[in-house]
Formats: C-alpha cells, sequence, structure tokens
C-alpha cells in the first residue's frame, strides 16, 4: 500500500492464501495504471510547452476572431497578434479592432477576407496591411480558416499571419530599379544613336568615322564604368576628369583643381562626353599636338543670382595658334548640346589664338545636376 501511494511498483505478493493473491495482483495492476498516467501527464505537459512555444513564435501572428456586423473581436491571440498594437505585455483578448485603432477601411478589408473563406468553407491565403492608430503600414501573409460557430451563433475564424513588410519594400525597389533601368539604357541608347550619326555625317572617310566613334563609345563607357561603380547614385567630379583625361595625361600635361562636387548620373555623362571632345581635339590640333602643350582643369561653385551652379573651364595653353573654324563640328554640338539638354546648364567655347578655353556651368541641387560637397 505504501509503495502505491508512492507511485512505485508493486510486485506481486507471494502467499498460498487466494485471497491475497488476488489483491496483490491488483495492487500492481493499479500501481502501473497510475505510473501510466503519470507519464501521459508528463506527456501532455511537454506537448502544451511546445505548442504554446509554437503559438508565440517571434513575427507569427496566431489567433481566432469573432466576425462582427461591422468590426471584428479578438477571442484568442499571441504575443506576435497583440505586438501590432504595442499591447504586448497586456494583449488583445476580447477587444474590438476598432478599440485598437484600426481604420473602417481596414477592418473592411480585414472581414471580407474572413467572409470569404467561410463561404469557401476551407481555408484561404491574402495579403493585406494595416496602421493602427495611424503608425505606418506594414503588410501580412495570412491564413484564414473558418470555425463552426460558437453556441450563440458568431462566426468565428482562425488566422495565422507572417510579417512581410521588408519582402513587399524590397519587391517595390526592385520595380523602380528596372523602371530606372529601362529609362537609363533608353537614355544610353539615344546617346548612342546620337554619337552614331553625327559621326557618320561629319566624317570624310570610314576609317575616321570609326576612330572617332570608337573613342566616343569608349569614352562613355568610361563614365558608365565611374558611376557603377557608385550604384547609379552619382559620380565625383574629379573621377570623370580622371577617366576622360587619362589617355592623354602623359608628362604632366594637365593641372587640374577643384573643391569636392558629386554630380548626378545624367551631369555626369554629359561631362564625360564633353570632356572627351575636348580632349581630343586637343590631341588633334591643339595644346596636346605639342610637347609644349598642356591645359589647365578648374571648377569652382557659384552662388551668385539664385540656385547655386557648378563652372567649370578648360584652358588650353602653348599649342599651335588657334583660329576659329569654319563651321561648328560634331564634337561642338555634342558639347553644348548634351548639357544644355540633360542638366539645363550650358557651354561657351572661346577659340582665342593663345588656346581654346570651354567654360561649362550646369545647376547645383533642385533636379539633382550636381551636388556640392565639403572639402576632406
Amino acid at each position: 500500500m505504501r509503495a502505491l501511494g508512492a507511485g512505485r511498483p508493486v510486485p506481486p505478493l507471494s502467499t498460498r492464501l487466494t485471497e491475497l493473491a488476488v489483491v496483490g495482483d491488483a495492487l500492481g495492476s493499479a500501481a502501473a495504471a497510475v505510473e501510466e498516467r503519470e507519464r501521459e501527464r508528463e506527456r501532455t505537459i511537454e506537448r502544451e510547452a511546445l505548442l504554446g512555444s509554437i503559438f508565440d513564435a517571434a513575427g507569427l501572428q496566431v489567433g481566432i476572431a469573432e466576425l462582427l456586423e461591422d468590426d471584428f473581436r479578438y477571442v484568442v491571440a499571441n504575443h506576435g497578434a497583440a505586438a501590432l498594437f504595442g499591447r504586448s505585455e497586456s494583449g488583445v483578448e476580447g477587444l474590438q479592432a476598432s478599440e485598437l485603432g484600426l481604420g473602417r477601411d481596414e477592418i473592411l478589408s480585414w472581414l471580407e477576407l474572413c467572409r470569404r473563406c467561410i463561404d469557401a468553407g476551407e481555408p484561404i491565403t491574402a495579403e493585406y496591411g494595416i496602421s493602427p492608430a495611424g503608425a505606418p503600414t506594414s503588410w501580412h501573409l495570412a491564413t484564414f480558416t473558418p470555425l463552426p460557430p460558437d453556441p450563440s451563433g458568431a462566426r468565428r475564424v482562425a488566422f495565422t499571419a507572417i510579417d512581410i513588410t521588408e519582402r513587399r519594400r524590397g519587391e517595390e525597389q526592385r520595380r523602380l530599379l528596372i523602371h530606372e533601368l529601362n529609362h537609363r539604357v533608353k537614355n544610353t541608347l539615344a546617346t548612342v544613336q546620337s554619337i552614331a550619326l553625327q559621326t557618320l555625317r561629319g566624317a570624310t572617310s570610314m576609317p575616321e568615322a570609326r576612330d572617332a566613334l570608337t573613342e566616343r563609345l569608349i569614352a562613355l563607357a568610361r563614365a558608365h564604368d565611374v558611376l557603377t561603380s557608385e550604384s547609379w547614385e552619382g559620380a565625383e567630379l574629379h573621377d570623370i576628369v580622371a577617366g576622360a583625361i587619362g589617355p592623354h595625361a602623359g608628362r604632366d600635361r594637365f593641372r587640374v583643381h577643384g573643391p569636392p562636387v558629386r554630380l548626378s548620373p545624367s551631369l555626369s555623362l554629359s561631362l564625360a562626353l564633353a570632356l572627351h571632345e575636348l580632349a581630343t581635339n586637343a590631341a588633334k590640333y591643339g595644346a596636346l599636338s605639342t610637347d609644349a602643350g598642356s591645359v589647365e582643369i578648374t571648377w569652382q561653385l557659384a552662388h551668385a543670382g539664385g540656385a547655386p551652379r557648378l563652372r567649370l573651364r578648360w584652358v588650353e595653353r602653348g599649342g599651335p595658334p588657334v583660329s576659329p573654324p569654319l563651321r561648328q563640328g560634331f564634337g561642338s554640338r555634342l558639347i553644348q548640346r548634351s548639357l544644355s539638354t540633360e542638366t539645363g546648364g550650358s557651354a561657351t567655347i572661346d577659340y582665342a589664338p593663345e588656346g581654346v578655353v570651354c567654360t561649362m556651368e550646369a545647376p547645383i541641387g533642385g533636379s539633382g545636376a550636381a551636388e556640392a560637397r565639403p572639402a576632406a
């Protein structure tokens, strides 16, 4: 009896008395039944603890909602569901959605999903967004499962949901990037087409056209490389200048000076092409065609007369005497057109006898043409 009361196994009694033997067997069976029930209770506690940990898993919203005429009430809700309303400690059980700060449109949208699953008689999965009490909208992927009505006839729906706000933001970002990529590809193709047409139109031979077109496309590619390294968010003016003059920069032919300025993608491409045309022309006919020639490239930020503007000067010295061309070439047209069309800027070229001087200006800020950066 002591062993049975303590929950220990009761060994069979060895006796010649039939009655005592029967009693001993009964006590042994009872002890075994008690032991099995104890093991089952421990398994039940373990299962409930495991289910509870899953029920309150981080990021998972689980509960049961009772549908009202134009609202719904949380009958059961885990910490994840309560956390949406900033009530992780006090919970939301027994509260209506309107009491928790959900707007009427959000409530009606949620009710529509619940009624759809009830009408279908099976679970449905859908996405929805909520913004309790004016908080930023969060998006959720939920499964709604119809439950039998309660004794009063109220309809109830079980739900499980996970937060997919970051996924939605990522999808929106990808859509924006694809749109931006399409825009840039179209602009680049239009630039290439213009360069090709104008190069072929002004060339006197196919070899000349081939060489000029190749050099211009390489200049465009260098600017693209700089922008790609910066995720097409812009480029430093020093980098654009270095890329344009790199093929001609032997023997310290260039003097470059100016404050740090970050350019927009459009202004980066326009200046890269303009500087390439100036450097190519200087190498053929100007300061870079002689050993004594040099080029000074300087820029500054001007603030007079409204919005700040970037002002860049290209000055050649030491080359052959310069005289104005009889007709405007494609290089000059490219410099002026790209700055005025793409950035709202301007470019003037002065064919002074001592050397070509090109002055380019473009707005800073507003349309994002350029951004001033403080010196390091």
